[in-house]
Formats: structure tokens, C-alpha cells, sequence
């Protein structure tokens, strides 16, 4: 593991490399370059086709493609993607909102996904999306956030208000704190804490804002209402209701290698 950071403090600071180096990545990684030859691994990529297509049918399919059951998170997600050809800014806030944006938004340019990265924040979403939306005006900046993300930060509605800033807010409302209920339904025996959500009314939120609000519980109004969402530049708060339970899916637990891959609850694809 050889970890680069510009900040001489952070080296080290999360996980133990083997070498650090502290300067600029740009920089860094350039002088790398010339100390690398080219390797192909071709035998081993052949090997991962079988991976592939079990994490499409099992995962994938069933995220962005439910036949039934309540609106997916990945189904979102999708049809955001779809309706903006993949021209959309997507910022995300922190928890299953920014994994599952991660994984199933599709873009057709560059500078198009914003995010914290690891160890990010509850509530980074919103002030990051208005900050993205002043830097690309003429671009639709789309925030995939979750019910408790939003309350971290929502009193940035008012400078959504003030300034008339177009930022389409796409809340995944689950009534969870999902990612962290995600983790004790896996690995503590469904013993929650301190993660069910009490939501306020986003609809009367969003009025005393002046900004539109559309709330989607049906998937058959999920294409036209992201089609509403994002059919001008004025500011939006799409809320929609997805399933409670959503597990992200495949995931490498703690501890475990990258050869045992869970893609269901108690589910292992074992990678020989």
C-alpha cells in the first residue's frame, strides 16, 4: 500500500501503508509512471465474466428492474439517469443514497459526480449541490440524499430560496438511518439502534420555501414525476418513498478478503 496526500498529517492516518509519500498526486503519480511497465491480466479479467454475470442477475436486475415491491433506491437512481441522458451533475449526500448513486448513475461526461468519498458527513449533499449548480449553471445538478442526510444541512433551503438556485433535491426516504441499520441487520442480529427515523412533512418544508415539492410512492408515477422534476431550472424537492430494507449490495465485510463476496444477506460468491 503506498498512500500519496498532499498533507503529511493524513499519511498513515486510516490504514498503515507500506511507503508514504507526501506531495502533490498529480505530480506524484507522474513520476511513477515512468517506473511502471505495462502488465495484462487477461486470464485472470476472463475469470471475473462468470462474477459478472451472476452480480447482474442476482444484484443489479433486481435493483434498477423490480417487477414488484416498493420503489428500489437503484430504480431512482435509473430513471434520473434515463430522463437526463446522463448529462446530470449527481451529487450525493453520505449513507446508501451515495453508494447506490455510485453505482447505478451513468454518465455521458466528465465532472459529473460529486461526492465525499470515505469517511464522509451526513448533510454534505446540499451545500455541495448548490455549490455545484453556481459552478455549472447551465447543467442540471441532481442530489441523491437520504431523510436523515437532508436534516443535517436543510436549513440551506433558504439560500436555495434566496437565491433561486435550480438544485433538484431527490430525497430516498426510507425512514432510516439506512446504511448504519444496513450494518446491524447483517452483522448484530437485527438489534436496531437508534435508527428509525421520525420524518417531519418535507411537502410543508418545501412550501415554506417556495420550492416545488412532488412526493412518489408508486413507481408508475416515478418517470413522469423525474420528467417534471427536470423539465426547467427552477429548485425541486422530489421525495420519494423506497423500500425500508434495501441492503447495498455486493459488499466485502470487515475482515473478510476479496475473494468472499456477499451478494445477498447470508449469501457468498466464493472467488476461486
Amino acid at each position: 500500500i503506498i498512500h500519496i496526500d498532499i498533507d503529511t498529517a493524513e499519511i498513515g492516518k486510516i490504514i498503515r501503508p507500506e511507503v508514504g509519500i507526501a506531495g502533490d498526486a498529480k505530480e506524484v503519480l507522474g513520476m511513477l509512471l515512468d517506473k511502471i511497465s505495462p502488465a495484462k491480466h487477461e486470464e485472470w479479467i476472463r475469470s471475473t465474466d462468470e462474477c459478472e454475470s451472476v452480480e447482474k442477475e442476482v444484484v443489479a436486475a433486481p435493483e434498477v428492474s423490480p417487477s414488484e415491491g416498493h420503489i428500489r433506491m437503484g430504480e431512482v437512481v435509473g430513471a434520473i439517469s434515463s430522463e437526463s441522458k446522463g448529462k446530470a451533475v449527481v451529487v450525493t449526500d453520505v449513507g446508501q443514497n451515495q453508494l447506490i448513486g455510485a453505482r447505478y448513475s451513468r454518465f455521458v461526461e466528465t465532472r459529473s459526480f460529486l461526492t465525499s468519498g470515505g469517511l464522509g458527513t451526513m448533510g454534505f449533499g446540499l451545500p455541495a449541490a448548490i455549490g455545484a449548480k453556481i459552478a455549472e449553471p447551465g447543467r442540471q445538478v441532481c442530489l441523491l440524499v437520504g431523510d436523515g442526510g437532508i436534516q443535517m444541512t436543510i436549513e440551506e433551503l433558504g439560500t436555495i430560496m434566496q437565491e433561486r438556485t435550480g438544485v433538484k433535491i431527490v430525497i430516498l426516504n426510507n425512514n432510516w438511518l439506512g446504511n448504519v441499520r444496513m450494518w446491524q441487520q447483517l452483522f448484530f442480529r437485527g438489534r436496531y439502534s437508534e435508527t428509525r427515523m421520525l420524518n417531519p412533512d418535507y411537502g410543508k418544508i418545501a412550501e415554506g420555501y417556495g420550492i416545488s415539492y412532488r412526493m412518489v410512492e408508486d413507481r408508475r408515477e416515478l418517470p413522469e414525476a423525474v420528467r417534471e422534476m427536470l423539465s426547467d431550472d427552477r429548485p425541486f424537492i422530489l421525495d420519494v418513498h423506497v423500500e425500508e430494507s434495501t441492503l447495498v449490495m455486493p459488499m466485502i465485510p470487515g475482515g473478510k478478503s476479496i475473494t468472499s463476496v456477499m451478494i445477498r444477506e447470508n449469501e457468498w460468491y466464493k472467488l476461486d
